[in-house]
């Protein structure tokens, strides 16, 4: 019988039948620049391990592409003169609720 010899399964293995070299260049591009920034003196051991050396890396890439920084200027333009509508929206609707009581008392 099999109870003392049994056989293992084979193992698996996979073979990429697809490479995605953009995901290969971003790699090789994110590895260049933790070099640049180590040999620039900040230290990739202490700040580029961890969210704070991603977020670190993350601006690195951002601020490069002009593109980028314009579209975050004019989302935070955005955002602040949508936060001042909002907020006199409000204001109003408070104000006429307001009125609408002192006319029924």
């Amino acid at each position: 019988m099999g109870f003392f010899n049994m056989r293992r399964p084979q193992g698996f293995r996979h073979e990429y039948l697809y490479v995605n070299e953009r995901r290969d260049r971003l790699k090789q591009m994110e590895e260049r620049v933790k070099k640049e920034l180590g040999a620039a003196g900040t230290s990739p051991d202490r700040e580029g391990t961890g969210e704070a050396g991603a977020l670190r890396l993350k601006g690195a890439f951002l601020e490069a592409a002009t593109h980028t920084r314009r579209r975050r200027e004019q989302l935070n333009k955005r955002s602040w003169t949508f936060n001042i509508v909002m907020t006199l929206v409000i204001l109003l609707v408070m104000l006429m609720v307001w009125m609408a009581m002192i006319d029924r008392i």
